[in-house]
């Protein structure tokens, strides 16, 4: 449905090995059938599907009961969880100025009034609840119905850990149930830069642990074998309901009962079992086929089925390190696509994890499970276990820091990613047949192919959605950048802020477009919609200059700036003195129209003037209607072809003779979807209009994206 030429591909190889195994014409028909009702199925829950989100987007407001199943108390100000609405799971945020404790309403139906909000442009990624208010003097307790009894005895489990004394319950009850919500930040986003991310995740690894310490368990103490399969199939769905059968998870369960059940003549292959989990998991729930972790399971399973000959004939050191790179392999082109970024750094760490995850982390987490029921409590079990998952905690910092270099992948096409998904499997080929030179050259190849040679060489000036904030970003042929503003958010000092701004809406970019670094960031203003995501894009992009209007910073905010710079060696630049840059035939002009003495710091906003070739960019950060007059006084700004809107549209910049002058053929406005400023103003849209300037919000289109090498085509997230 979606990448057209790799199933053709696929079609045509499938066609190949029936012909080439002389197959029976009843196969063909199969082969020829199949894939049309694939598709029609498939094709027809995703018009389901996006009907479905349309529809509850364009009517966002919640005014209604719904049925909370899990809360979590981040803060005394936030509260995040699930919520059921109309039948159907929600996770749901709540936040609020005063301090609130709402875990009492478990199991709970409450009146509550709230919005749905696309947390990204997929339609497969799930919608999410913003709460406004929780009635808490409105709510009826439901029925314990199966699923709410799981629910209900596993916040259970969640408080016996947590009340037992343990300082690291956090990572017991996401090695058992997969629920990472209650681990720190840091530590999760240091887990996923060491790429063992996975076993944290309920997945095959943990299944199989399962069933085999339930079947040597039930041998020692000399339980038949039917008995044992039989409390095997039973087990594992109920810990199935445990962990809310995730994708992962239920493709593991499935595969293992499918073993347990059929006879052993059905089981010659493996890849069978493998095809019959897919098409089991996909009439189930067929939103399963977009899932990250379930493309991740049968991909890296499916590669370890092809590798089984190297896999089952060495010693289990060297069978392990077969199984990284066979894993890594199988993760490679899904990391590609999804993430734009290669945690190369698992080859490594993964060595030391799995064995530590399966071995110990795993089975001492279920061993702690059955612990904290015990009558009979010992601190020195706690005091081990807290030690172990200390030594885990250091160990993913170090290979943390040791994961300095970042392997981004640019966004990919059609062709190139049928290229590289061929390239891949004979890379594995050759791991197979041992031909390791085969292997090592092919591969260096593929890297440096892929890295290098796919990126984009035109020139683009990207407006990121960052809400009520701004962020740009211009990339030259020679892949040099010029980033202008970062967003950011306004945040009470009560509550924490992660970089949620830059996490999900500029680093993707920065992995798709394969930068890794920014020649000049320049902050027009010292607010903090326009700087300040600057700390968290630092963590992970590296900066050589950074420009500012050092006037117009007080003494705190030039001391943040400074630490920033020193911590991550960035150069200070101030454009009173600095004023020209040129880059790869790029060259912007940093205009001073500000008003020093003004105590509107959006006065003081650098104003910059791209040019390349024949078109110019005028970018006016906040700048008012007052700097607009000093601007048109001292610099010819007439017939731009790209204006950045002043102020995110206010009535405070864009005046009317400013826009006949500048008479832009584009307008872009950064700007957040129903912001409480109710911005843009509809004067200057107006004005905008009456100039016949073409515009663009990111509250509409989200990210802007324009090629200045292909006439200024455009390109929109939304």
């Amino acid at each position: 449905m979606h990448y057209k030429i790799l199933a053709s591909l696929l079609f045509l190889f499938v066609i190949l090995s029936i012909y080439r195994k002389k197959c029976h014409w009843f196969m063909y028909i199969i082969v020829m059938i199949l894939p049309i009702l694939s598709f029609l199925f498939f094709e027809q829950q995703l018009i389901h599907t996006i009907q479905k989100r349309s529809a509850l987007l364009q009517q966002s407001n919640i005014n209604q009961h719904g049925i909370f199943q899990k809360i979590y108390q981040i803060n005394n100000n936030t509260v995040t969880g699930f919520i059921k609405i109309n039948n159907k799971s929600y996770r749901f945020y709540y936040y609020t100025n005063a301090s609130i404790n709402i875990k009492g309403i478990n199991n709970h139906s409450c009146y509550v009034s709230g919005s749905y909000k696309a947390v990204s442009s997929s339609v497969h990624r799930p919608l999410i609840v913003t709460l406004k208010h929780i009635d808490i003097n409105n709510c009826d307790p439901q029925k314990i119905s199966l699923n709410s009894f799981f629910l209900h005895h596993k916040q259970h489990l969640y408080y016996k850990i947590q009340q037992s004394g343990l300082h690291q319950y956090d990572k017991v009850i996401a090695v058992l149930f997969g629920d990472v919500s209650l681990i720190p930040k840091q530590l999760l986003e240091n887990v996923k830069d060491t790429g063992i991310y996975h076993l944290m995740a309920v997945s095959g690894s943990h299944i199989i642990a399962i069933v085999a310490m339930v079947y040597f368990s039930c041998i020692r103490i000399g339980l038949p074998l039917p008995f044992i399969k039989t409390f095997i199939c039973i087990i594992l769905p109920i810990y199935g309901c445990y962990t809310d059968f995730a994708p992962s998870a239920l493709r593991a369960i499935i595969t293992v009962i499918t073993v347990i059940i059929l006879p052993q003549r059905m089981l010659c292959r493996a890849t069978d079992v493998l095809g019959s989990t897919f098409v089991i998991t996909s009439l189930i729930n067929p939103q399963f086929v977009y899932d990250i972790g379930f493309q991740f399971s049968f991909m890296i399973t499916l590669f370890i089925l092809l590798s089984a000959p190297i896999l089952t004939h060495h010693y289990q050191i060297v069978a392990l390190i077969y199984l990284n790179i066979v894993t890594f392999l199988g993760g490679f082109m899904i990391n590609s696509l999804h993430f734009n970024q290669i945690q190369w750094i698992g080859l490594f760490s993964n060595l030391i994890f799995i064995p530590l995850y399966t071995f110990i982390y795993f089975p001492l987490a279920i061993f702690y499970l059955l612990y904290v029921h015990s009558p009979i409590t010992f601190k020195f079990i706690t005091t081990c276990v807290d030690t172990l998952y200390i030594v885990h905690d250091k160990l993913v910092y170090f290979f943390s820091m040791m994961n300095r270099f970042h392997w981004y992948i640019p966004e990919l096409s059609e062709i190139q990613m049928t290229c590289f998904f061929v390239m891949i499997f004979f890379i594995l080929r050759y791991v197979v047949l041992k031909k390791f030179k085969h292997a090592i050259i092919l591969f260096l190849l593929f890297a440096i192919t892929i890295t290098y040679l796919t990126k984009d060489n035109n020139v683009q000036f990207t407006m990121f959605d960052v809400g009520h904030g701004d962020a740009l970003l211009l990339k030259t042929a020679k892949n040099h950048t010029i980033m202008i503003d970062t967003g950011g958010k306004v945040v009470d000092n009560n509550m924490h802020y992660n970089g949620s701004i830059s996490k999900y809406h500029i680093l993707p970019t920065f992995r798709k477009k394969g930068i890794n670094k920014v020649d000049y960031l320049i902050i027009t203003h010292p607010h903090s919609d326009h700087m300040g995501e600057l700390e968290f894009i630092c963590q992970t992009v590296s900066f050589k200059n950074i420009i500012i209007n050092k006037q117009s910073f007080s003494a705190h905010q030039l001391n943040y700036i400074l630490d920033i710079a020193q911590t991550y060696k960035i150069n200070i630049l101030d454009f009173h003195t600095f004023k020209h840059i040129s880059l790869d035939q790029v060259y912007i002009d940093l205009l001073d129209a500000t008003l020093p003495n003004s105590k509107d710091l959006n006065e003081h906003s650098i104003i910059a003037l791209i040019k390349y070739r024949k078109y110019k960019l005028l970018l006016m950060g906040d700048a008012t209607l007052n700097n607009e007059q000093v601007l048109l006084k001292k610099y010819d700004v007439s017939n731009i072809d790209i204006l950045k809107i002043g102020h995110h549209g206010s009535k405070t910049s864009s005046s009317e003779s400013f826009l006949k002058i500048t008479n832009p053929r584009i307008s872009l406005i950064s700007n957040g979807h129903n912001n409480k400023f109710r911005l843009p103003n509809v004067k200057v849209i107006n004005n905008l209009k009456a100039i016949q300037s073409s515009i663009y919000e990111t509250a509409y289109h989200g990210q802007v994206t324009i090629n200045l090498d292909k006439e200024l085509v455009i390109s929109t997230e939304k």
